[in-house]
């Protein structure tokens, strides 16, 4: 089992060993990574605006975008233009733990 925002978080039930609820864990605000069951297996950062359906466990996020930087840090920034999607708990595979937000980029500490 895991603690919020610290590392790899058995979320969506998919994973051995999980007992917690979904419901329980997220709450609006909170960084999540996402990888979509039906696209490309890559994970997305986003971030959950609304809970749209706690029963069926469904959110709604705004996805970041990734920046690296000439140090070999990488951050993420909210695009111009809003990208937003509904997201079931079992696209979303970890719990991001915020180590920083400077004018407008985020860190993460466990990415």
């Amino acid at each position: 089992t895991g603690v919020k925002g610290t590392g790899y978080f058995p979320i969506n039930g998919n994973n051995k060993g999980n007992t917690q609820h979904t419901e329980e864990l997220l709450n609006l605000g909170d960084f999540v990574l996402v990888q979509f069951v039906d696209k490309i297996k890559l994970p997305y950062v986003a971030r959950i605006d609304d809970v749209i359906d706690s029963e069926a466990k469904t959110y709604y996020c705004y996805f970041l975008r990734e920046r690296c930087h000439l140090d070999g840090t990488r951050s993420f920034v909210f695009p111009e233009i809003r990208d937003e999607s509904i997201v079931t708990s079992v696209e979303i595979i970890k719990l991001l733990e915020l180590a920083s937000e400077k004018r407008g980029r985020y860190y993460f500490k466990n990415l």
